[in-house]
């Protein structure tokens, strides 16, 4: 597997695991406390993808341009997490201004 399917794949099981299975056991599902949980999420991401790639000399393709892995993680992350956030806003009813 590729190194981007790699980060891919590492990104959508933590999203999955935290908008499926965590973040609806929260009693607080504001946005903000959302955003707080999410810090944890992506450091988790992102200690996962150094262990992989930290000093490797690995280009991670983002289409037009070429990154690291910190950069290809985090913007991966980010494109992914949006369908979740969009999904768990509409099934609980959660407002982005509070």
């Amino acid at each position: 597997m590729s190194p981007e399917w790699t980060l891919i794949l590492l990104n959508v099981i933590l999203l999955f695991i935290a908008y499926v299975v965590i973040y609806p056991k929260l009693e607080d599902k504001s946005f903000s406390n959302i955003s707080k949980q999410d810090l944890i999420v992506t450091t988790v991401s992102l200690v996962v993808a150094g262990s992989l790639y930290y000093d490797r000399d690995i280009s991670f393709s983002l289409v037009l341009l070429d990154s690291n892995w910190i950069v290809f993680t985090i913007v991966a992350f980010s494109v992914i997490e949006i369908p979740f956030l969009l999904w768990f806003k509409q099934r609980y009813n959660i407002r982005f201004r509070e």
